[in-house]
């Protein structure tokens, strides 16, 4: 990402970089990152349920209620954004 943003940047400006990106990401990133938590919240309790017995279904249950309810509408928005409204941002910013 950094790099296209940098080549992006270079040839067409910092502005539009930035156009291009933020409208969708400002909803993308923290979403993948709430996805990312609820994957590393379920690796760790695999692991304690491993050694001291148990079930991890109460945990798993709660993160895929989370990303249900939470991580794909946050998804969805966001692909709407950058499929109709981040071109016409970028659009904009790049006419002189």
């Amino acid at each position: 990402l950094g790099l296209a943003i940098g080549r992006v940047a270079e040839s067409r400006g910092i502005a539009f970089a930035l156009a291009a990106i933020i409208p969708h990401g400002i909803l993308e990133i923290p979403a993948i990152i709430a996805s990312s938590a609820i994957g590393f919240r379920l690796a760790w309790e695999v692991l304690r349920k491993i050694f001291s017995g148990g079930s991890i279904l109460r945990e798993l249950r709660r993160g895929i209620r989370f990303f249900l309810l939470r991580i794909i509408p946050l998804l969805f928005i966001a692909a709407f954004i950058e499929a109709f409204i981040t071109p016409a941002i970028a659009l904009l910013v790049s006419r002189p």
